[in-house]
């Protein structure tokens, strides 16, 4: 049987810059999601044009729409709150 999981909206504050992936957050607030399942996950929630801004090379190519990023471990160093 497999695992169910749970989704809720949260919102992520950053109260410094932040490394994630290929770029740096700024310091702010942002949309996310917790995920529950075995595993609590926690994802930064962006657009293209997000990424744009947080000076991401976008290609043209990309999907326009919602993207989900794993945060979890930002969370666990205590770099994002999660509210």
């Amino acid at each position: 049987m497999p695992d169910e999981t749970n989704d809720r909206p949260v919102i992520l504050t950053a109260p410094a810059p932040v490394q994630v992936e290929d770029f740096t957050l700024p310091p702010g607030t942002y949309a996310g999601m917790v995920r529950f399942g075995s595993v609590r996950k926690v994802f930064l929630i962006v657009t293209s044009a997000d990424l744009a801004l947080y000076g991401e090379p976008v290609r043209p190519e990309s999907v326009e729409g919602e993207q989900e990023i794993d945060v979890t471990g930002q969370v666990g160093l205590g770099l994002l709150d999660v509210e």
